[in-house]
């Protein structure tokens, strides 16, 4: 039986031309997750390479805010080559291009020279919240083990705008490639730790892929890099059981008003 997450990224259509569904099982506040919509299109984007399975690196800019109801994936294959192909999508809505992006998918074999300089972190001192405790809609569709307090946005500001959570999907979806841009959009912004509470919308999301997850649990690391003018740099490592960085992220986002 196909997971949640499969049947809200499926799309129709071939030749780079595919027709997809925007659900609000995603949804912050009635607006559609910046993660979701990117995972959306690059599973399209995968439909146009099945000799290169495994996303290696995505970009994705979101030019307009989507709506749950039908919307159209655009893709056109830059490069095809022996070990890596490059794309570029955009997902249409009502006729104005709500999100662009740009992607390098390849082959993950775990058989090339591998160093890690990054430590899994620790998960000592966490509690699994309610499975109903997530304030949006989105946070229903995971579970979490995650610092006390959370979800729950009203607690004192601190000075470091980082933590450390635990993540897999509710209805036991194993973790794919195209489905990293939403597993690290999948927690709270930084934001929250700083006192600042509200839609913090992403403008630019950027996801490696650096292996296949080989567990349901990923661990996360959430920082924040830096914050000016408004805009936000905030940072995602997903580690999975078997002790592996598995993806990295970088987004730029705008602090709540």
């Amino acid at each position: 039986m196909p997971s949640e997450y499969e049947l809200d990224t499926e799309v129709v259509g071939s030749d780079g031309r595919y027709q997809a569904r925007i659900t609000d099982r995603w949804s912050i506040a009635g607006r559609p997750n910046g993660g979701y919509l990117q995972a959306l299109v690059v599973r399209t984007i995968g439909s146009e390479l099945p000799t290169h399975p495994d996303l290696l690196t995505s970009t994705a800019h979101f030019l307009a805010p989507a709506s749950p109801g039908p919307a159209t994936v655009e893709v056109e294959v830059l490069k095809r080559g022996r070990s890596l192909a490059s794309s570029r999508a955009q997902l249409i809505q009502d006729g104005q291009v709500k999100v662009t992006a740009l992607a390098s998918h390849g082959t993950l074999q775990g058989s090339g020279r591998t160093q890690s300089f990054a430590e899994m972190p620790t998960v000592r001192h966490l509690v699994a919240p309610a499975d109903d405790e997530g304030p949006f809609e989105i946070n229903r569709r995971f579970r979490y083990v995650v610092e006390p307090g959370l979800f729950q946005f009203e607690r004192e500001p601190t000075e470091e705008p980082s933590f450390v959570a635990m993540v897999r999907f509710a209805d036991g979806h194993r973790p794919s490639g195209d489905a990293l841009p939403l597993l690290v959009d999948a927690f709270p912004p930084t934001t929250v730790k700083l006192g600042l509470v509200g839609w913090a919308p992403t403008l630019e999301l950027t996801v490696h892929g650096l292996a296949r997850p080989s567990s349901q649990w990923l661990t996360a690391r959430l920082r924040m890099r830096s914050l000016v003018d408004g805009l936000f740099s905030e940072e995602c490592e997903l580690w999975d059981e078997a002790g592996r960085l598995v993806a990295q992220s970088r987004q730029l986002g705008m602090v709540p008003a």
